[in-house]
Order: structure tokens, then sequence, then C-alpha cells
């Protein structure tokens, strides 16, 4: 409406996309099967630790250009048909309960 203002308008709960949910949980069990700390996964990005953690619970989303940042500093391919810990089956599922 005209006039209204960010007070007046009610509180929208926010939840992460599932799918940045899973990309996030994906990145969280790479960093911990190296046994790398959120600060030096971080420290590698030239990010924060608390960058790290919203990505990793999904509440930011992952970029294309940090995707690919993320996966060299976790020596892992960004291809589902390479990287084990992606399967191809679980994206569509995460993308279906988003839909």
């Amino acid at each position: 409406m005209v006039g209204e203002t960010l007070a007046d308008s009610p509180e929208k709960e926010f939840r992460p996309n599932p799918i940045d949910t899973y990309v996030g949980s994906r990145i969280r069990m790479r960093r911990t099967l190296m046994g790398m700390s959120q600060e030096r996964l971080a420290e590698a990005l030239g990010l924060t630790f608390q960058q790290v953690q919203k990505y990793e619970r999904g509440v930011n989303r992952v970029g294309a250009s940090r995707l690919y940042d993320l996966s060299r500093a976790l020596d892992v391919p960004i291809s589902p048909a390479e990287n084990p810990y992606i399967s191809p089956r679980t994206v569509s599922n995460a993308a279906v309960r988003c839909a």
C-alpha cells in the first residue's frame, strides 16, 4: 500500500531454500571430513567464519564463483557426476521440495 512502512507490514518468517540448505550441508560435510574448521575455510576463501556458517546453514546462497572457490578449498569437483558427495537424485528431491 501507498504510505505503508516496514514497521506496518507483518513479519515474514525466513526459511532457507531447500536447495541452499542442501548445498550448505554438503559444504559442512566435506569440511568436517577434511578436519577443517570454519575459521580455516573462511581464511582460505577470504571470508569471515560467520559467512561460512551462513553458507552451511543455507541462510546465504552460494554463487557460482564462490562455489568454484569452495570446490578448490575443499578439494572436491563441482559436477554431480564427478562428486561422490552429491547425488543427482538428492539434488532433484531438494528441487521438488522447493517447488
